[in-house]
């Protein structure tokens, strides 16, 4: 309903590219006209009316050359030119509920030069209302802002035209009260109906309407029931699947993880060889490959450390000897006497 009147009134919404305080050209007139009813099919007639009250052009659907009228102390005419927009209440007519709206159109400078002024068939609106229904036996309606109601049926009962004005709740509603249908006191005898209900309303602020809905309460509370047996059935199925299952996902996860000790005690006895195979397609895998790649860099490191401390023992070894060689000779006396603290460091040394 909001995305009704929204879009409505904005098709209203003209502005003009010129700049004096005059009315649009008679031929363009007619052109704005012919395009306003054919994007809107909710338009029974449309005119364009100047400051003064009179009609200057005019669209009438079914009618060829639909009568030009003065409209200076209508409602809708006197609230436009004061530069609002105008949304009356509904009435009926013969081919079913109505209403007129209207908006000033502007020029580049911001003034009003004409008005533009639409009855809007609400048929369609109303059918589709009439026939929307809360579970099998509730009923939704609609009232204007003086409490009658617009469009609703329950079993071929039409309730168009009633006035609910005095019941407390539809006062409520059109005072911007919420009822969400969800609280103990949303459990009311409807008005309507003549039963108790299960009752939600809100109001629309567009055209200040009242959208109600009320639900057997016999009805509803079958309903509730069987989404409730629904409800525990499924908690009970997936209690039990995951009885089921959750031993082969513990032993999955348990040979994962059994599998990852093997390969931390092989690591820690110095084979770097052993390789994971963990095929879960989850984190454990991902685990298992990090752990495969830290096992070939620790293999390298190891290679690297054995050859690092290859080359250094094959570089000691050669001076060593000569060292080992020379001081033989003086400990034997090939070069000459040797003083007796001197003798003595070269005692440790040679030890």
């Amino acid at each position: 309903i909001s995305k009704f009147f929204a879009d409505t009134l904005s098709i209203l919404e003209l502005k003009v590219s010129f700049t004096q305080k005059s009315i649009i050209a008679p031929a363009e007139q007619g052109f704005i006209l012919d395009g306003l009813f054919s994007e809107n099919a909710s338009f029974k007639e449309v005119s364009l009316i100047d400051l003064a009250g009179m009609e200057t052009s005019k669209r009438e659907r079914g009618v060829s050359s639909p009568k030009l009228k003065n409209v200076s102390l209508l409602p809708y005419f006197t609230s436009a030119l004061s530069g609002k927009k105008y949304v009356s209440e509904v009435y009926q007519t013969a081919e079913g509920p109505a209403m007129t709206i209207s908006s000033p159109v502007i020029n580049r400078n911001g003034d009003i030069v004409q008005i533009l002024a639409a009855e809007v068939s609400l048929q369609s609106l109303a059918t589709s209302i009439s026939g929307s229904r809360a579970g099998t036996s509730g009923m939704l309606y609609v009232t204007d802002s003086s409490g009658r109601i617009i469009a609703g049926r329950h079993f071929g009962r039409d309730f168009r035209g009633v006035d609910v004005s005095g019941d407390e709740r539809v006062k409520a509603v059109l005072g911007g009260t919420l009822f969400s249908g969800l609280l103990p006191e949303d459990r009311f005898r409807s008005f309507i109906l003549g039963e108790l209900v299960v009752g939600a309303g809100k109001k629309i602020s567009g055209p200040n309407w009242g959208v109600f809905v009320e639900w057997p309460v016999t009805d509803a509370d079958a309903v509730l029931n069987e989404v409730r047996g629904q409800v525990v059935s499924f908690a009970w199925a997936g209690i039990l699947i995951m009885l089921l299952l959750a031993p082969l996902f513990a032993a999955r996860f348990t040979k994962s993880i059994e599998e990852l000790r093997e390969g931390a005690e092989s690591i820690e006895k110095g084979d770097f060889e052993k390789k994971l195979e963990i095929k879960t397609g989850d984190e454990f895998e991902e685990l298992g490959n990090s752990f495969n790649k830290m096992a070939v860099g620790l293999k390298r490191l190891q290679e690297i450390r054995n050859e690092f401390v290859y080359l250094v023992t094959h570089e000691l070894r050669s001076p060593i000897t000569v060292i080992k060689g020379s001081l033989s000779m003086i400990r034997e006396g090939s070069a000459g006497p040797v003083a007796g603290q001197m003798a003595e460091f070269i005692d440790m040394l040679w030890q």
